[in-house]
């Protein structure tokens, strides 16, 4: 785009004047957010200090770029990611260049997707080596990273993986993965072993001549805090920790050399002289006055963050200012008193032991100056609280910078032994006044960072709903999740229930088939004793038709009697008596005897089947003895 005239609108040098200047407030910002985390997180050996910072320069490119980027060169993709992409049947640099011209989720999907994606980085969703590339300070890639880095910050990376681009977020990310994820770096990082930390973060040695060369010029820095090589203040002995008439402890005095740091600021209230509601503007005949809160005000701007002025008891409720933790306080947090003494200042030593420290702050007996709080103290009791500026107030940029110097300066001290008993230091409480007049320079500085501030607090009002959406969104997962497993419940209660039914009916089908068959078997044998009864009414019938069939045949065979003489007597049932001369017997007494024979035989033949024919010879007298010849006779048929 060009003007009238044919220049460009937009010239070439001005863009990349432009573009570099964000590039290195993007460093500069990234970087002091990155050492505020690392310290929290109490990274404090030099060489673990040199050690992470060289990993997470290398791993970001300067502290520049908080996401992965695009893959352009083909040569550069199957280099890096070889074995990758030929198990996937990619060996050319022109299958590479085919998979580069159809769009980056695709190089994305082949480098950090299939199967290895799915083991190494539980990539188990199509676009999930897209969606999950590598982010933040640390570069944390993969789905199975992003769910437990979330987890432990207690944030929903999963839905909302963009929140690890936060340079805030990507800072704590960083010392998790660094003290939490893989402990063993810092084992390897004390002892200065690049390779081993390098393979514990990136899985190989991807670029380690890089943080080698990083390693070696933040070691040489010995850190972005150190011990302060300038004369102690009063109160703290030559190695940093608090003399003995405050406490034993080894304190270390740490500033911070990437930019102006909050002690740093001490020396530019040299001169000054304590005023009640006084903010450094200098009178009339050139006296410059402040109180307490202005002064710690003025370093926290002075070190470049961005935070308006409070009093003593704004800064009990701040938003601004996170407290911090007894074991956590460090040079250059804000002491606060409130109460019967409402005073303020910048921490330079502390012990969290004894409750002993030091701190520098505008007194009514000194000004500007150091003393002692604690129990040994002699006045001023351990402060309220300790606060700290959060890192999302920082913008490097506004930092100023006292003189030329990047270290700790030594500070105005009180001579006596034991200082002066301080009175109460009140707070206006009002309105700050008036700064004195700045330059046009120093109003465009102003305007510049006013404009970043806006930024800032828009992205962190976006961030808070972006924050908001994840949680509904979260949340909705969930109801999502229990509506679900309540669907599912039910299915499975109706599942169990019809096996239930199906089993009632089983059941209940096989006692019917299992009474069936006892029926059926109690039928049979039925039949079987039916037929086993008519079989033996059969062979019963048989035996008595085979009797009969005796019978007849011994009938048969049986000898005939012998013929009746004349004048037999033809006896009851068949049977004959033969009769002859009586010789002359009485003939009544023959008729008698012949009387009772024949009651005899009606008898006998009575109880036998079969009559019995007998022969009487009268004529011998022999009647009994042929009775009985046939009794015996008829026994024996039967």
């Amino acid at each position: 785009m060009r003007c009238a005239d044919g220049t460009p609108l937009f010239p070439r040098g001005h863009i990349m004047a432009n573009m570099k200047q964000k590039r290195q407030q993007a460093f500069a910002s990234n970087k002091a957010t990155l050492i505020d985390e690392m310290l929290a997180a109490n990274i404090r050996d030099p060489k673990e200090q040199a050690m992470f910072l060289a990993q997470m320069a290398h791993e970001s490119g300067g502290f520049e770029s908080l996401r992965e980027g695009n893959y352009r060169t083909a040569k550069n993709v199957l280099e890096k990611f070889k074995d990758r992409l030929n198990a996937q049947g990619i060996t050319t640099e022109s299958q590479v260049q085919s998979l580069i011209n159809s769009g980056q989720e695709k190089v994305y999907e082949a480098i950090y997707g299939g199967e290895w994606g799915k083991k190494n980085l539980g990539n188990n969703k199509k676009g999930d080596g897209f969606r999950y590339r590598g982010r933040g300070f640390i570069q944390i890639t993969g789905r199975s990273n992003y769910e437990a880095a979330g987890k432990a910050l207690n944030l929903d990376l999963i839905a909302n993986p963009e929140l690890a681009e936060n340079a805030a977020i990507a800072a704590k990310i960083a010392t998790w993965f660094w003290q939490k994820k893989q402990p063993e770096i810092v084992k390897y990082a004390r002892s200065g072993n690049v390779r081993a930390v390098t393979k514990l973060i990136n899985g190989g040695s991807n670029g380690l001549s890089d943080r080698q060369k990083r390693y070696q010029r933040y070691l040489r820095e010995s850190g972005l805090y150190r011990v302060s090589q300038a004369q102690p203040a009063e109160g703290v002995n030559s190695k940093g920790g608090i003399s003995d008439s405050v406490g034993s402890a080894q304190l270390q005095l740490q500033s911070m050399k990437s930019y102006p740091a909050i002690l740093d600021q001490r020396e530019r209230f040299k001169g000054y002289q304590y005023g009640y509601g006084g903010n450094g503007k200098a009178s009339a005949g050139g006296v410059r006055k402040i109180d307490c809160s202005n002064l710690v005000n003025q370093a926290i701007k002075g070190a470049g963050y961005e935070i308006p002025y409070e009093n003593t008891s704004g800064l009990d409720k701040s938003k601004y200012y996170e407290e911090v933790d007894l074991k956590d306080v460090r040079p250059g947090d804000i002491a606060l008193w409130r109460g019967k003494n409402n005073h303020t200042g910048l921490v330079e030593a502390f012990d969290a032991k004894t409750g002993n420290g030091k701190f520098f702050g505008s007194q009514s007996s000194t000004g500007p100056a150091s003393a002692k709080f604690g129990p040994d103290s002699g006045y001023w009791e351990a402060p309220k609280k300790f606060l700290r500026p959060r890192a999302e107030y920082l913008n490097k940029a506004g930092a100023q910078k006292v003189g030329t110097q990047e270290q700790v300066q030594p500070t105005t001290t009180v001579k006596n032994k034991r200082p002066q008993a301080e009175q109460q230091t009140a707070d206006t409480g009002g309105k700050r006044q008036a700064q004195p007049q700045e330059t046009a320079k120093q109003k465009a500085q102003q305007a510049k960072a006013q404009e970043a501030a806006k930024q800032k607090a828009e992205q962190a009002k976006a961030q808070e709903a972006a924050k908001q959406k994840a949680e509904q969104a979260k949340a909705q997962e969930a109801a999502k999740q229990k509506a679900e497993q309540a669907k599912a419940q039910e299915a499975a209660k109706q599942k169990a229930e019809q096996a239930k039914a199906q089993e009632a009916a089983k059941q209940k089908a096989e006692q019917a088939k299992a009474q069936e068959a006892a029926k059926q078997k109690a039928e049979q044998a039925k039949a079987q004793e039916a037929a086993k009864q008519k079989a033996e009414q059969a062979k019963a019938q048989e035996a008595a038709k085979q009797k009969a069939e005796q019978a007849k045949a011994q009938e048969a065979a049986k000898p005939k009697a012998a013929p009746v003489p004349a004048g037999g007597i033809l006896l009851p049932g068949g049977g004959e008596v033969a009769s002859a001369n009586t010789g002359g017997a009485d003939a009544a007494q023959l008729q008698a005897i012949l009387s009772a024979l024949q009651a005899t035989l009606s008898q006998l033949s009575s109880m036998l089947s079969q009559p019995i024919q007998v022969t009487v010879d009268v004529q011998n007298g022999n009647i009994v003895a042929a009775v009985n010849a046939a009794n015996s006779q008829q026994q024996r048929r039967s």
